[in-house]
């Protein structure tokens, strides 16, 4: 049976203050940071009910690292294991967002990740209060890496709070996040050099102008610009560097390029099929287009492709939509789907 260490050496808060297993973990109950600590959740009757569904299959919370291990691809379950090693329940990895503070608009995100999105669409996303007396109620005997989730990490006003609080503990520690690379934080470099090891996934989903679709408000130019300033970087930082993608509808033409940059710079290429919304999974893409686009890259995201027409007709609508609200139009940027998008079966 599948044993995930995120489950005893973990520790996961969004950004509103909510405890999960794991950033994946779907089915979420709200148990908040300000009800419970992390040992009492760690130990509560929910943690431990997940402990023994795992015992005897997947929990249908982790569903998508089970889709993906059928698939003989990559889940969330491995990367813990990575940073874990205790067999003991004690905290070795911990995953905090406490801002959904960002400056692009993806077309697969929300406001619940992204300030720009929260103003687009004028909602309001609640966060963790006192961001540093939340740190200090952690344990941090044990702790091995830190993952700063966002939002954009490098732009929220809480990084500096993260990064001095990380200076005062024990041992060793990791950093981790991943970046949009809109901006380098040359500001941060020095402080960052002090750590153990600095983890940065750069999030492409699109070379060229298929970036600047996807992640609306970025531009590829500086983009690139700042891959080259982190890469540089590594004299000064133990840095340990991957591009990180959201395989979707948009950018599945795109893969092959994506990882011709990946080869450009020596990195390693994280490419996860996306999950939700679901219209943006590859199965709203019409057979004709996923037969015209695979290629041997492309071939392992598409294992248990089934083409749904629903999903599609959602897909055409939410294109629509966006590019309507972001006054952009997807033929300017991807035309090979532009051609597509609207064919039905």
């Amino acid at each position: 049976m599948p044993h995930c260490k995120a489950l005893y050496n973990h520790l996961f808060v969004d950004v509103q203050g909510f405890y999960a297993p794991c950033c994946f973990y779907k089915e979420k109950k709200k148990h908040s940071y300000k009800d419970l600590s992390w040992h009492d959740y760690h130990n509560s009757d929910y943690m431990n009910s997940i402990r023994k569904n795992m015992l005897d299959g997947w929990d249908k919370g982790c569903s998508d690292c089970e889709e993906l291990e059928k698939q003989s691809l990559s889940s969330y379950r491995h990367v813990v294991e990575m940073f874990c090693e205790s067999d003991e329940p004690k905290i070795e990895y911990i995953e905090i967002s406490c801002s959904n503070k960002c400056n692009i608009r993806c077309r697969m995100c929300g406001p619940d990740f992204s300030s720009k999105w929260a103003e687009t669409l004028e909602v309001v996303v609640p966060k963790i209060e006192n961001f540093k007396q939340f740190l200090s109620q952690i344990d941090t005997t044990h702790i091995k890496v830190i993952k700063y989730l966002g939002g954009e990490p490098f732009i929220t006003p809480e990084i500096k709070i993260l990064l001095d609080w990380m200076l005062t503990l024990p041992n060793p520690v990791k950093f981790y996040c991943n970046t949009n690379l809109t901006l380098f934080p040359k500001k941060h470099i020095d402080t960052l050099s002090k750590f153990e090891q600095v983890i940065i996934g750069y999030s492409i989903d699109g070379v060229g102008i298929v970036n600047d679709y996807i992640r609306q408000d970025s531009n590829w130019k500086i983009v690139e610009q700042n891959l080259e300033l982190w890469e540089k970087s590594k004299d000064v930082l133990n840095l340990k560097s991957y591009v990180q993608t959201t395989v979707q509808a948009y950018n599945f033409h795109n893969l092959s390029e994506l990882k011709s940059i990946c080869d450009k710079y020596e990195l390693p290429h994280s490419a996860w099929k996306i999950f939700g919304p679901k219209e943006l999974t590859l199965d709203a893409l019409p057979q004709n287009y996923i037969d015209a686009h695979t290629n041997e890259y492309s071939k392992q995201f598409i294992k248990d492709y089934k083409y749904n027409s629903e999903l599609n007709t959602q897909l055409i609508e939410k294109t629509k939509q966006q590019d309507r609200l972001l006054q952009t139009n997807i033929a300017d940027f991807i035309p090979e789907l532009a051609e597509f998008i609207t064919e039905t079966e």
